[in-house]
């Protein structure tokens, strides 16, 4: 079974983005000025105090992220795929049949994961996860989180499996 956060806000790039860039301006300057013991000690105080200011910014960033991404969760197995709520209520459920077509990545992405992931955090061009499912006339799309290879191999045994079935798996 896979399960993921979805996301159905697009703040949520907004603030992976802010959550790399204020990670990268992190870490190179305060690195190069700490290493730096030629500098007053009021210097490194108002340096220190800086330091942990940015540390709040992460963590607010941080708590924002995760209130988006706890709402609701997607879960699929071999045969069904579920949206459910916090309390692991069904919201919706679809049965996959091979009458059906699956749309989704040519390759999932987890955020900060290779060093292209974080240049394009940084432009804001984090990476979509997405499953599309279309059964006759109805089409729903879920965007979701991966936060483990984990989940990106439990997804892809799923994908395996319907192409099994002959349910037509188009990856883009």
């Amino acid at each position: 079974m896979f399960k993921a956060p979805i996301i159905e806000n697009p703040r949520y790039y907004k603030l992976v983005q802010m959550q790399t860039r204020i990670l990268i301006l992190l870490i190179f300057p305060y690195g190069w000025i700490m290493t730096s013991l030629d500098l007053p000690v009021w210097t490194i105080t108002l340096l220190l105090l800086g330091y942990i200011g940015v540390v709040i910014a992460i963590f607010r960033n941080q708590k924002a992220v995760r209130k988006i991404l706890n709402r609701k969760q997607l879960e699929i197995n071999e045969d069904e795929i579920h949206l459910v709520n916090q309390k692991h209520d069904i919201l919706s459920k679809w049965v996959v049949s091979p009458t059906d077509s699956i749309i989704t990545n040519t390759d999932f992405a987890m955020p900060h994961y290779k060093f292209s992931d974080i240049v394009g955090a940084w432009r804001g061009d984090s990476p979509h996860n997405f499953l599309e499912l279309r059964k006759g006339s109805e089409e729903v799309r879920f965007e979701f989180h991966l936060d483990s290879d984990y989940m990106r191999i439990q997804m892809q045994k799923i994908l395996d499996h319907w192409i099994a079935r002959g349910i037509p798996v188009k990856r883009i």
